[in-house]
């Protein structure tokens, strides 16, 4: 996710990343349900009747729903600590209270003045994905915020 930050501060087109990342979410999606799925044994389900099946199958899809979320929720975290690290360094340049230890050389070359605004733009993401806006357009809406200067 940091490198999608660094993709954005770079001046790549924040509409073209987003496609890129949200078919990125689709597959990792389509991951967890086929491990989740495979965890079944087939001839086990088989054996079930078809009312029980359907409730597993709905049980599945519930689980992979929320590790996708969780995971989704992680990245957006990633991207807060990003520009809070941003906002505390430009006020105090001493990397005592950064959080992304591994990212300090990046962290003092690339500045942004808007830190708190795209803080702002994230978690405005958060609420809506939390209210099933499409993931397409709240990640476009996202990154073409974040790629303001």
């Amino acid at each position: 996710m940091l490198a999608i930050t660094q993709q954005l501060a770079e001046g790549s087109d924040p509409v073209v990343l987003a496609e890129e990342f949200t078919g990125q979410l689709a597959e990792q999606k389509k991951r967890i349900e086929s491990a989740i799925e495979a965890e079944l044994n087939r001839e086990e389900q088989a054996a079930l009747p078809p009312e029980e099946r359907d409730r597993m199958k709905q049980e599945r899809m519930a689980a992979a729903e929320a590790i996708a979320k969780r995971e989704l929720n992680e990245y957006l975290y990633l991207m807060e600590t990003w520009y809070r690290d941003q906002m505390v360094y430009a006020a105090v340049p001493s990397t005592d209270h950064v959080l992304n230890q591994d990212q300090i050389d990046r962290l003092q070359k690339e500045t942004s003045t808007d830190a708190g605004a795209k803080i702002t733009a994230v978690e405005r993401a958060r609420g809506l994905l939390d209210r099933h806006i499409s993931d397409e357009r709240v990640f476009r809406d996202l990154f073409l915020a974040l790629a303001v200067r």
